[in-house]
């Protein structure tokens, strides 16, 4: 009988230096208005929640860490892959047009 496979902790990820370029993009959902209003606090909450459920904050976590030479968490890797490749997934062939640079002159032509 096969064993299962144990699922490998996750890696820590290195410490970031928390201090940005000015350049650095960055997104304070509690500057957006006051908390005290309900309407605020909600979007506040439903904005962060979200960003977190889309991975937004790792991949600017990977986007940090990899311009300040830190390693990357496997996790962190694949978001950077992503948002480098466009989304596209990872070790995909390239259409013909890109490998081969004739073919892609062949297919600009016109009938």
């Amino acid at each position: 009988m096969p064993r299962k496979k144990k699922k490998q902790p996750a890696q820590r990820p290195a410490p970031m230096r928390w201090e940005f370029d000015p350049d650095t993009p960055t997104h304070d959902f509690l500057e957006e208005g006051p908390l005290t209003d309900l309407w605020n606090l909600q979007q506040a909450v439903e904005n962060f929640v979200s960003w977190v459920e889309e991975g937004q904050f790792l991949t600017w976590e990977a986007v940090i860490c990899e311009e300040q030479g830190l390693p990357l968490t496997p996790q962190q890797e694949e978001a950077l892959h992503a948002l480098l490749s466009f989304g596209a997934p990872p070790h995909r062939p390239h259409p013909v047009h890109q490998r081969n640079p004739t073919a892609q002159r062949t297919l600009a032509r016109p009938p």
